[in-house]
């Protein structure tokens, strides 16, 4: 039998199963056999059709990188968040592009991170956006890469050389989650915070990072803690650059939720501090300059004044530091 016949075959039958939802790799194997005779070329070649299929079907090689450019990295982080998240919570992705080259390009400093978890895998091969093989191609000479999970945000100075890191959007692909990769780019994310913080000469002391209320249970596994009883609201991330309003409503519900980097067990945070953590966070976000100043002065009035003041007074009442924990399900969301 012909090499390319016996490929054929192979990718005709597993292809057939990816399309009913099943992995036919072993009985595809097993059904083509036969007819290799005592061909150890052609066995040989069965044995790599079925090994290339398993590695394409579970990817097994993956590695994480931050994004440094405008790309084909960047074009599929942003897929994947865009698939995952809402036009609410996720800047455009010129937006992406701009800060990408102006870092650079040396025209801002290096505090914006785009961190993706990839995977590759032989031949040309076609994935569902959730993660799940949909065609598979044998061909040796190609490879396919793709996105697992990405993580973004900034990192922030605090003054007097300290400063934190930001997660501004994390998502995984629907069918890769439960194995890790999300643990993982965050992990990846958190390490190359640290380094973006010497470059600066500073030493990073939170990580910061506002939360679903679904997320809450993965991001308390890696250390993050609820300011306890905190009603946060996200304000609106674009806004119209003629007119200056809104382009999205306020986001409610959400969970503001610190990571104490030097005491990863803290019960507790001092006042002043997480005060001076949510103004710089909504400073460095939330305060537009590319709206008329009428508009920037009545968005600064909302966000720094009626915002955090609402998220300030939810705290309980007096100087104490204020406690850290997990949300529960009946947390105070603001609606």
């Amino acid at each position: 039998m012909e090499r390319e016949i016996i490929i054929q075959k192979f990718c005709d039958s597993v292809n057939d199963g990816l399309g009913r939802g099943e992995n036919r790799a072993s009985s595809a194997y097993e059904a083509l056999l036969p007819e290799m005779g005592d061909d150890k070329d052609l066995i040989e070649l069965l044995d790599e059709l079925k090994e290339n299929f398993e590695l394409a079907y579970q990817p097994q090689h993956f590695f994480d990188e931050p994004v440094l450019d405008v790309g084909i990295q960047l074009d599929q982080c942003y897929e994947l968040l865009s698939h995952i998240l809402g036009a609410d919570v996720l800047d455009p992705k010129s937006a992406f592009e701009r800060w990408l080259t102006q870092q650079k390009l040396g025209e801002k400093p290096a505090t914006f991170l785009l961190m993706g978890r990839f995977f590759t895998v032989s031949g040309v091969q076609q994935y569902t956006p959730t993660g799940e093989l949909a065609h598979f191609q044998y061909d040796p000479l190609t490879v396919t890469s793709g996105v697992v999970s990405v993580c973004a945000g900034d990192y922030m100075s605090l003054g007097d050389g300290r400063g934190m890191g930001t997660i501004g959007q994390a998502a995984a692909r629907v069918g890769m989650r439960g194995m890790g990769h999300g643990k993982l780019v965050v992990q990846a994310y958190e390490q190359y915070m640290h380094h973006i913080a010497h470059n600066l000469g500073e030493k990073m002391i939170f990580m910061v990072l506002e939360s679903e209320p679904r997320a809450t249970q993965f991001w308390s596994s890696r250390g993050y803690r609820w300011v306890v009883d905190s009603v946060y609201i996200q304000p609106p991330i674009d806004y119209d650059e003629t007119t200056g309003e809104p382009l999205y409503e306020p986001v409610e519900g959400e969970f503001l939720m610190v990571k104490v980097l030097d005491d990863p067990t803290a019960t507790q945070l001092n006042r002043g501090a997480f005060a001076q953590i949510l103004q710089v966070m909504y400073s460095n976000w939330y305060l537009p300059d590319y709206i008329p100043q009428e508009a920037q002065e009545r968005v600064k009035k909302q966000v720094l004044g009626d915002f955090y003041t609402q998220c300030m007074n939810s705290l309980p009442a007096g100087d104490a530091p204020v406690p850290l924990g997990i949300p529960p399900q009946n947390a105070p969301t603001g609606s």
